[in-house]
């Protein structure tokens, strides 16, 4: 005979930093998980010497916020990453920053804004040769301009193992 137990639980922790009365840092998670365990029970034996399965979480929701009344220098945690890829394929690149809120995100193309380019991510379909070069994103906040490194996409030609030269698609 087997024996199926559900465990579930919340949790609710956080700190709080306050100076002269005012609250200055705070952060909270509050988590829902549910965990099932299961095993072998015979009438008679010691349920020790018994297989049991490790329990399985098959429930997990976490929610949570950190506050600082200090603003946070902006800061990119993750620049783009250059990419290769073949004409029509699709290309993403993306970048993740901490900041003091109100972010806001303008891709550029060698240079050039790209109008309506305005997400952490830009998305590239059905690339084409003028879709090569360099591209970085200007990020602000309430009181900083950032701009990213330069993430360089290289188109591979159909039926070559390697990207096509800058130079060369500058010729076509």
């Amino acid at each position: 005979m087997g024996h199926l137990n559900l465990d579930p639980r919340l949790t609710l922790s956080g700190s709080a930093t306050m100076t002269n009365g005012t609250l200055t840092e705070a952060s909270w998670l509050f988590g829902a998980y549910a965990d099932v365990n299961a095993g072998l029970s015979v009438i008679g034996f010691d349920n020790s010497d018994l297989p049991a399965l490790p329990p399985f979480r098959f429930f997990t929701r976490e929610w949570g916020e950190d506050y600082s009344s200090t603003p946070l220098d902006l800061v990119i945690t993750r620049q783009p990453q250059s990419e290769n890829a073949y004409v029509g394929d699709a290309v993403v690149f993306a970048v993740e920053v901490k900041g003091s809120g109100g972010l806001s995100y303008q891709w550029y193309h060698q240079g050039n804004l790209l109008p309506g380019a305005t997400n952490r991510e830009l998305r590239l379909n059905g690339i084409t040769s003028g879709y090569a070069g360099d591209y970085f994103v200007r990020v602000k906040d309430v009181d900083e301009t950032l701009d990213s490194s330069a993430a360089t996409l290289n188109i591979i030609s159909a039926g070559s193992t390697g990207p096509v030269p800058s130079s060369v698609l500058s010729l076509k």
